[in-house]
C-alpha cells in the first residue's frame, strides 16, 4: 500500500492551501465594506507568500540532486557540440530560416487568459453568495469557502504529492 503514502509536505501545503482557499472565499461573510476586503485579501496573499518562501528556505535538497540547475543537460551538450562531417548547407540542402518565434505573445496570450478566468470565478463565486445570502443564507460565503477550500486543499495535495514523485523518478 505504499503507492497510496502522501508526504507530510504535501498534506501541509494541501492544508495550508485549503485554508488561504476558505478565508479568501468567506471574507465577504466577515468583512462586508469591499476595500477592507481588498486589503485582507492582499495580507492573505502576502501571508501565503511569506510562508512558502520560508518553506522553500527549509526544505532540505536531496543529496543526489546535481549542483547546477541544468547539470542533467550536460550530456546532452557534450553530444550534440561535436562538429558535423557533412553540412546541410554545403550540400544546399539547408531550409529557409523560419519566422522569429514571438514567445511573449503566447505568455501574453496566457496571463491574460489566466487573469480574466481568475476573475470570473472569483465574480461567480460572489454573485453565488450575494444570491444565497438574499434568500436568507447569512453564512453563504462561508458554505462556499469550506466547500472551495476542501477543493482546493485536495487539488494541491495531489498536485504537491505528484511533482514530488516525478523528482524522485527523476
Amino acid at each position: 500500500m505504499d503507492g497510496f503514502r502522501v508526504s507530510r509536505d504535501a498534506v501541509t501545503g494541501g492544508l495550508m492551501t485549503g485554508a488561504f482557499a476558505t478565508a479568501w472565499w468567506a471574507l465577504p461573510d466577515v468583512v462586508r465594506s469591499r476595500p477592507v476586503r481588498g486589503l485582507v485579501k492582499a495580507g492573505l496573499v502576502a501571508a501565503s507568500v511569506a510562508y512558502e518562501q520560508r518553506r522553500a528556505a527549509h526544505t532540505p535538497d536531496r543529496p543526489d540532486r546535481p549542483a547546477a540547475p541544468d547539470a542533467h543537460l550536460q550530456g546532452v551538450r557534450d553530444l550534440t557540440s561535436a562538429n558535423p562531417v557533412l553540412r546541410a548547407e554545403d550540400l544546399g540542402l539547408a531550409s529557409p530560416e523560419p519566422p522569429p518565434s514571438r514567445p511573449w505573445m503566447g505568455t501574453a496570450v496566457l496571463a491574460v487568459g489566466a487573469v480574466g478566468l481568475t476573475w470570473a470565478m472569483e465574480r461567480g463565486v460572489f454573485v453565488w453568495g450575494e444570491k444565497a445570502r438574499a434568500r436568507g443564507d447569512r453564512s453563504a460565503h462561508t458554505r462556499h469557502g469550506l466547500i472551495l477550500g476542501v477543493v482546493f486543499g485536495a487539488l494541491s495535495t495531489v498536485a504537491t504529492e505528484a511533482l514530488r514523485r516525478a523528482d524522485e523518478r527523476a
